[in-house]
């Protein structure tokens, strides 16, 4: 084989999907020079030969990429391990999605960068005396530019959906037996809507102010 190893059923069902997914997203396309099975054949296109370069496979990666790379890799460590299949995996998936959360609130909000907000306040049950949600509010306005009244009712209610898909990750993640298989994966990827949704001006300003994607160190 190519990969030089044999692939479990597992794998080999992840790659057939993972195939098809990356036409439909537009990274491959087909050639349609073979006249047995044209649409098999295939080669990257400009977003596909992109994405190799920088990992990033969509917006939110893009937007990741753009706050710290390792970001990406928690991402994809969270999928991994949820289809891994092994015993404790899914409590490692929702592990990685809650530090995916947390490190994208650190990294993108820092603690004087926030303090120096004229709302910022002192919060007495958080040692660092910054919540969640004032991350979340200064990534908003640190790269959203000016934001619509829709624009800041929509990011209200992300924060508080992300806040309590948090929460539901810290959970699974802490859980003493092995949590449902669908419950992880539905909470993986509601972290992942309301931290796109949250990061969506962020990716529009940062976009335009740098030329689009990249990495930064």
């Amino acid at each position: 084989m190519a990969l030089g190893a044999p692939l479990s059923d597992i794998e080999r069902d992840f790659a057939y999907r993972s195939f098809d997914e990356l036409k439909e997203s537009g990274h491959i396309r087909p050639t349609y020079e073979d006249l047995v099975k044209p649409e098999e054949w295939v080669v990257a296109t400009g977003s596909g030969r992109r994405a190799a370069d920088t990992g990033a496979l969509d917006a939110l990666d893009d937007a990741l990429l753009r706050i710290a790379p390792h970001l990406l890799t928690l991402r994809g460590g969270a999928w991994a391990a949820l289809r891994r299949g092994d015993p404790h995996s899914l409590g490692q998936a929702a592990h990685s999605a809650r530090e995916l959360v947390d490190q994208t609130l650190k990294i993108g909000a820092p603690d004087e960068e926030v303090k120096g907000r004229p709302w910022y306040s002192p919060e007495a049950n958080s040692s660092s005396g910054i919540t969640r949600r004032m991350r979340l509010r200064f990534l908003v306005e640190s790269y959203g530019g000016e934001l619509s009244e829709t624009d800041l009712k929509a990011s209200e209610c992300a924060f508080d959906f992300l806040l309590a898909v948090n929460e539901k990750l810290l959970a699974f993640s802490h859980s003493r037996g092995e949590p449902n298989e669908k419950e992880v994966e539905g909470a993986i990827v509601s972290a992942e809507i309301a931290l796109s949704s949250v990061l969506t001006s962020f990716r529009r300003s940062k976009g335009a102010a740098s030329g689009g994607g990249g990495r930064v160190a």
